[in-house]
């Protein structure tokens, strides 16, 4: 099956190059380029927690001051496009400043007709309507994400996927949409197998009801659904929604630690679902407000939780190498943006509040079992054409050892300035 895969990247790159080498002679090119800088500095106020009773010990800071700078270019030449984008982080840091170059997007584009397009390189994929979390979205790394920022750049400054595909569209709007996406040494370093995505996009007018089936493979292969609905000028009603099998968590299995504890895979073709639903509605004064009910069923039960609980009390008793050793095995089992299964999401956004030009968004994060959560406050403000200054603020609530309150990030707030041009 690999010699397959390669064998069809290989043929497709060629045919992409084969099909456009004579149409492109003759055409003129076309050349973009855009660059943003973001500038920030964030302070943490920090709390012992058991699975944190030493932040510094863990890297964790309590002052941070840095910069990014994308570039992002597109040139083109009759059917053929190039368009990639380049990421540079500079965090300076109390000890040794750390610099990064990220090629987040690097592909070329070819239009074989007014409905055939066809891709290769490295792009940035986002799908789904949610706001909170994203079932659809298969391939986001919401724990990448430098959240100080508006949610757009954030998601945006994320390294794409490898790949090759094809969309074709309709006569009628309807996309379908295919990609194979390898796993090799030098691709796609986080996926363990390969990937095939395959989705089809349609609208029903007479409804005004905006669908999109997909399904793919690879290590947690699955069927998706996004779907939105319009109610009049106000209302908007949306779901997303996967079921997929094998578990994204890791199980523990025993919480007496011996010779360490036992975390056990979830993949065992058992098949999880994952879903939100969302309504959206606009007010005369243009405040905008989102309520949305999110699923997750790969999530840990009640009874899983009590014995993570118990787990991280037992190495919180614990002292030295071994201690630590017992509180890395555990942290690194919970590394995921959720853990646990229902939650509810409320965001408020207005663009101009009270008249001062000003953009405002308030979100909350809210865990239904265990009543913890996440509650955001960000101000933003245009001070020139293409340059903004805008503070976030964020604060975690709950009980200790809740979901929301095993790290010792409690509260942060950061100031940042963007500069477009």
């Amino acid at each position: 099956m690999r010699s397959f895969n390669v064998f069809l990247i290989s043929y497709g790159v060629f045919s992409f190059l084969a099909t456009v080498t004579k149409q492109v002679r003759a055409e003129e090119f076309r050349f973009d380029i855009n660059t943003e800088i973001g500038v920030y500095a964030r302070s943490y106020d920090s709390e012992k927690t058991d699975l944190f009773p030493n932040g510094k010990s863990a890297g964790l800071l309590t002052n941070q001051a840095g910069a990014d700078v994308s570039v992002t270019g597109t040139l083109g030449k009759g059917p053929l496009r190039l368009s990639g984008k380049s990421r540079f982080s500079y965090l300076p840091g109390s000890t040794s400043p750390v610099a990064e170059v990220t090629a987040d997007e690097l592909y070329a584009e070819v239009r074989f007709s007014d409905h055939l397009f066809g891709y290769f390189g490295r792009r940035s994929l986002a799908f789904g309507q949610s706001y909170g979390f994203i079932p659809v979205d298969i391939y986001n790394q919401p724990l990448k994400e430098k959240r100080l920022y508006p949610s757009d750049k954030s998601r945006n400054d994320m390294e794409g996927v490898d790949l090759i595909g094809f969309d074709f569209l309709t006569k009628n709007g309807d996309t379908f949409k295919m990609f194979y996406a390898p796993e090799f040494e030098w691709l796609n370093e986080g996926f363990t197998e390969d990937n095939w995505y395959l989705s089809y996009s349609t609208f029903f007018e007479t409804s005004g009801i905006d669908v999109t089936t997909s399904a793919f493979w690879g290590e947690r292969p699955g069927v998706g659904l996004s779907g939105s609905v319009a109610l009049g000028d106000k209302v908007v009603l949306y779901a997303d929604g996967t079921m997929r099998r094998n578990r994204e968590k890791k199980t523990l299995q025993h919480s007496k630690f011996i010779d360490g504890f036992t975390f056990a895979s979830g993949n065992d073709n058992r098949v999880f679902t994952y879903l939100t639903l969302g309504s959206g509605y606009t007010f005369d004064n243009g405040l905008s407000v989102n309520l949305e009910y999110t699923y997750d069923g790969s999530g840990y039960s009640q009874d899983e939780w009590d014995d993570i609980d118990e787990s991280i009390n037992l190495a919180s008793s614990m002292s030295g190498s071994l201690a630590s050793r017992a509180r890395g095995q555990i942290n690194t089992a919970l590394r995921h943006h959720s853990l646990r299964r229902n939650y509810a999401f409320l965001r408020m956004a207005k663009d101009d509040l009270l008249d001062l030009n000003l953009e405002s968004e308030f979100t909350l994060l809210h865990g239904l079992d265990d009543q913890s959560g996440r509650v955001g406050l960000r101000l933003e403000k245009e001070i020139t054409e293409g340059a903004s200054i805008g503070v976030f603020a964020s604060h975690r609530y709950g009980k200790e050892n809740s979901e929301f309150r095993l790290r010792p990030d409690i509260s942060s707030l950061a100031l940042y300035t963007l500069i477009r041009f």
